[in-house]
């Protein structure tokens, strides 16, 4: 057993998060705008790790300028992969395609 609380394996977790949003930046050769890295993990917060990463991936593969991917980038291409209409839906959509392979946190 872990002897870590589950505060700690959240931030944990968080921090993991975090580093695949941060991409966008560091992809692009820029500081990550810690600001700004607020307001994509609000807008994408509900989005499981394993959707995040894919649709960084994704937004990165098509994303053709130096500036920043937007969160409307991001947040089609989670869409998309999960086959969803909503945002909203697309993290559960996701993971019950995974199940039980997957978690958020």
């Amino acid at each position: 057993m872990s002897d870590l609380t589950n505060e700690q394996i959240h931030e944990h977790a968080r921090s993991e998060w975090l580093a695949v949003l941060s991409r966008l930046w560091i992809a692009i050769g820029r500081e990550v705008d810690k600001r700004q890295l607020l307001v994509y993990e609000q807008a994408l917060g509900m989005l499981p790790l394993g959707l995040l990463e894919l649709a960084v991936n994704e937004v990165l593969y098509q994303h053709r300028y130096t500036s920043v991917p937007t969160i409307a980038d991001v947040a089609e291409m989670a869409r998309r992969i999960a086959g969803v209409a909503s945002l909203h839906q697309a993290g559960e959509a996701w993971l019950c395609q995974r199940r039980p392979f997957a978690w958020r946190f």
